[in-house]
């Protein structure tokens, strides 16, 4: 079911970004600059800090128990949360750029997030 959903919801996304927004040339085409979701503030340290320890928790500390655990079944229980957290921080930085609408890019980690 994980993999049904990691293959299905973004290969949704990036289909309604093209058919539905068009890969947002409305918003190219009109001149509106493009705005990180982030409005800015990737380079202030305390959002920095925040990624890092987020990285850390969801990501770094269940792939060493993924990698590390003496029993398969709580390496089965953590695995389909990492792979899907690795998704949706790929499609984060993926779909990050002026051709996808901010309605995309919203809906990913919402999406995840309510599936998770």
């Amino acid at each position: 079911c994980d993999a049904v959903f990691g293959l299905l919801f973004p290969a949704y996304l990036l289909l309604a970004n093209k058919f539905r927004f068009d890969n947002n040339s409305a918003a190219i085409q009109a001149g509106i600059p493009y705005e990180s979701i982030f409005r800015g503030y990737e380079t202030e340290a305390w959002l920095q800090c925040y990624i890092a320890f987020a990285a850390l928790i969801g990501v770094i500390i269940p792939l060493i128990i993924v990698f590390t655990t003496p029993t398969t079944e709580t390496a089965n229980a953590a695995a389909p949360h990492v792979i899907l957290l690795l998704e949706q921080i790929f499609l984060e930085h993926f779909t990050n750029r002026e051709k996808y609408h901010m309605l995309i890019r919203a809906l990913n980690p919402i999406g995840f997030s309510v599936y998770r």
